[in-house]
């Protein structure tokens, strides 16, 4: 079975070419207002997703494309947004599983007394300001 390829207009190119440098004009101007990071990180995902479903509707043709096509692209995206947003929760609640974050003092530093080594089940010593941190070796001369 043959499907006839659609032929799409100058027009729509050069709408979807304004609409792009529109979005980039957007994105360099989004880039030098401070959000605050995760707002920042989700309106550059936010424009960058627009971006990339012009280029893949209009340049790439899916619109006009068998719908199955474009049901395996938007799941595409889905498993995309899935993996992002795993890792973004990973990032976000790293400090709350760590124990040398979660032992500091009011002042912020870290409580050494309290913190266990994984590898033994001693407990860490701060070291004293007295005891140097690596030993000088005696140098012993040899007779000529």
């Amino acid at each position: 079975m043959s499907e006839g390829h659609h032929i799409i207009p100058a027009k729509i190119y050069t709408r979807t070419l304004y609409a792009l440098l529109f979005l980039t004009v957007i994105t360099v101007a989004a880039a030098q207002v401070d959000l605050g990071s995760p707002l920042n990180i989700i309106l550059a995902m936010i424009i960058a997703i627009v971006k990339g479903s012009l280029v893949c509707c209009f340049f790439m043709g899916l619109k006009y494309d068998r719908p199955l096509n474009s049901v395996i692209f938007a799941c595409s995206l889905i498993f995309l947004f899935c993996f992002f947003l795993l890792t973004f929760a990973d990032l976000a609640t790293r400090g709350e599983f760590d124990p040398e974050k979660a032992l500091r003092d009011p002042d912020g530093q870290i409580n050494y007394k309290e913190v266990e080594h994984k590898d033994h089940n001693t407990q860490a010593k701060e070291p004293d300001a007295e005891t140097p941190l690596h030993e000088e070796k005696d140098s012993k001369e040899t007779p000529k």
